[in-house]
């Protein structure tokens, strides 16, 4: 005769449903500790600076984290479950984080120069021509944009190794590092420093958040991932320099940095997929038409 299974009590299903709440309570208080930064630091633009300031750096803000969300939203689909399977396995972790990485550099970095470079078109199109001062705003912005599409793998990281304390904790860190910035250096670079704060929040984000999955998988950086994030820091600096100087030249270079790179970074990741797979052999038979063959 068929014999029910028993129906587990209070405690066993609190058992089974514990790592799923703290899983959950972890993702949803460091979103909701972003939320709370963001809130404050308006707060404090528009107590200090005025109205105007604060709504300069909500406009910029939703830029920003429309095309990002965008951006990692579309690749964490594929990359969280696969990375769930392998985090036990530290050498498949490594191998995986660091293709991620550059995934979403060579995804994300184009049109990062693109942003720069058409920042002056960018903003009155989406808002108004009243919104001038927001074009260097999202400028700068960027450059913390690369470090946050660099440290995402990384944090999803800590959450597929079942970390949500260490998840949470580099969040609540970079937004308060993020308030620190803004608070004292707001007298000092005046509305800039909401996007120089950011990047800074990110850069050390991005380094504690290496050194815990180090831990984790015992994680090192491949010589690929540290060259992209060097070359699209490094254009997007002297892209930013160049277009603060002068729009147009900023506009024609910046799609001409978005191609290049676009390029290289395509050519990177199918020589690293070895031609496998019908796209990437079609990517390789382009360039050896280009006589750029990849090797």
């Amino acid at each position: 005769p068929h014999l029910e299974r028993p129906l587990p009590g209070p405690v066993g299903i609190w058992r089974s449903w514990r790592p799923m709440v703290a899983h959950g309570l972890a993702y949803m208080c460091g979103g909701l500790s972003t939320v709370v930064a963001v809130l404050l630091v308006r707060s404090h633009l528009a107590r200090e600076l005025g109205l105007e300031a604060a709504g300069y750096y909500g406009a910029v803000w939703g830029i920003s984290v429309q095309y990002v969300q965008l951006l990692l939203a579309g690749m964490g689909t594929e990359y969280y479950p696969r990375l769930t399977e392998v985090i036990r396995d530290r050498a498949a972790a490594r191998r995986l984080i660091n293709e991620q990485i550059q995934l979403a550099l060579t995804a994300g970095g184009p049109v990062f120069l693109l942003v720069i470079g058409l920042a002056p078109w960018v903003v009155p199109l989406l808002y108004s021509v009243e919104f001038q001062p927001a074009i260097a705003l999202l400028q700068w912005q960027v450059l913390g944009n690369i470090l946050q599409v660099a440290s995402w793998p990384l944090t999803l990281a800590l959450v597929a190794a079942g970390r949500p304390r260490s998840y949470f904790a580099i969040e609540a860190m970079r937004n308060a590092l993020f308030l620190l910035l803004v608070w004292f250096g707001l007298p000092v670079l005046g509305l800039t420093v909401t996007a120089v704060g950011f990047g800074v929040a990110h850069l050390a984000g991005l380094v504690f958040t290496a050194a815990l999955v180090r831990r984790v998988c015992a994680y090192r950086w491949e010589d690929a991932s540290v060259r992209l994030l060097l070359v699209h820091l490094s254009l997007a600096a002297a892209l930013l320099a160049v277009a603060r100087g002068s729009p147009a030249i900023g506009a024609v270079l910046g799609a001409a940095l978005c191609l290049a790179t676009g390029l290289m970074g395509v050519r990177m990741v199918v020589r690293r997929l070895g031609g496998r797979g019908r796209w990437a052999a079609m990517v390789a038979r382009f360039f050896e038409l280009a006589r750029w063959p990849i090797a």
